[in-house]
C-alpha cells in the first residue's frame, strides 16, 4: 500500500503540468472536425444535392489538373450525408486535401487545419517543438509527451489500486465528494472520485496516444491492436459515435484536474509536516 502510494505520487509529480496540458488540449480537440466545418460551411458543403453524383474519375482528374506537378491525388473521403462535399486527400502537405462539389464539379478549394486547432494540436502531441516532428531523429516535444503519458498510464493504475483500498472500507465514501470538511478534505475527495469515474477511459486514451509517441510501442501495442483506425477511434472516443466522443470529451477535461489537485494534497500535506 505505502509502495504503490509513493509510485503513484512520483508517477504523477514530475510531469503532472504536462499531463495536465496533453488532458486539456486533447478535449479541446475532441469536437474539431463539427466546429471547423461550421466555421468554414462553403468549403465543406453543396449548394445543392442532385440525383445524381459525377464520376470519381473525372473529379479526381480535375484536381489533379490544378494541383502541382508533384502533388498527386491519393484518395477520396466521402461522407454518408449527401451534403457534405466530396474531400480528395493529396500526397503533401501532410493531412491536405481539395473539397470538391460532387454535383457540379467545382472546387470548393483546399481545406486546411484552422491556425488555432493547429496550435492546439501540435500542443498536443509535440508540446509545440519547433523542429521538423516528422523528420528522423530525436524530439524533445513527442519525447516529453509520451513520457509524461506513460507515467501517467502507471499513475492511473496505482491510483486505481489505492482507490480500490478505499472503496472496501465504503464504496460510497469512495465516489463522493466531502464537502464542510474544509479545504483538504473536499479537494482530496475530488481527486479520489474523479479518478474512480473516468480512471478507464483517461488509461484508454493513454495507452493508445503512446502509440503516436514511441516506435517500439507500436509496434508491441500493434500485436494486440493492428487496425490503425481502431487505435485512433480508442484514442479519440469516436469508436463508439458521438456518445463515447462526449464521454471522452468530458474525461479529458475532468483529467485536468487530477494532477491540479494532486499537486495541492501533496503540498498541503507536507506544509501540515513541516508545522
Amino acid at each position: 500500500m505505502r509502495l504503490t502510494r509513493k509510485i503513484h505520487m512520483w508517477m504523477a509529480l514530475p510531469l503532472g503540468v504536462v499531463m495536465a496540458i496533453t488532458a486539456l488540449t486533447g478535449a479541446l480537440l475532441a469536437f474539431e472536425p463539427e466546429i471547423t466545418r461550421s466555421m468554414q460551411h462553403d468549403l465543406y458543403y453543396v449548394k445543392e444535392v442532385k440525383p445524381t453524383t459525377l464520376p470519381e474519375d473525372s473529379l479526381r482528374a480535375k484536381v489533379a489538373s490544378v494541383l502541382p506537378a508533384d502533388v498527386e491525388v491519393k484518395g477520396v473521403k466521402r461522407d454518408k450525408d449527401p451534403e457534405r462535399a466530396w474531400q480528395f486527400m493529396l500526397s503533401k502537405p501532410r493531412k491536405a486535401s481539395m473539397t470538391v462539389d460532387q454535383y457540379t464539379g467545382e472546387i470548393l478549394g483546399r481545406a486546411e487545419r484552422p491556425a488555432f486547432f493547429l496550435t492546439i494540436f501540435r500542443l498536443h502531441r509535440w508540446l509545440m517543438d519547433p523542429s521538423d516532428v516528422h523528420a528522423p531523429g530525436l524530439h524533445w516535444g513527442r519525447l516529453i509527451v509520451g513520457v509524461s503519458t506513460g507515467m501517467f498510464a502507471v499513475a492511473l493504475i496505482t491510483g486505481a489500486m489505492l482507490w480500490w483500498q478505499r472503496a472496501r472500507r465504503g464504496m460510497k465514501r469512495s465516489l463522493t465528494v466531502v464537502r464542510g470538511k474544509g479545504a483538504r478534505a473536499f479537494w482530496s475527495s475530488l481527486h479520489v472520485s474523479i479518478g474512480a469515474y473516468i480512471c478507464i477511459f483517461l488509461l484508454v486514451m493513454a495507452l493508445t496516444g503512446l502509440t503516436w509517441s514511441f516506435g517500439w510501442y507500436k509496434s508491441l501495442f500493434s500485436l494486440l491492436i493492428s487496425d490503425k483506425g481502431v487505435i485512433y477511434g480508442l484514442h479519440t472516443g469516436s469508436i463508439g459515435g458521438i456518445t463515447t466522443r462526449i464521454i471522452w470529451c468530458v474525461s479529458a477535461l475532468l483529467g485536468t484536474l487530477l494532477p491540479i489537485t494532486g499537486y495541492y494534497i501533496y503540498f498541503k500535506r507536507k506544509s501540515h509536516m513541516a508545522r
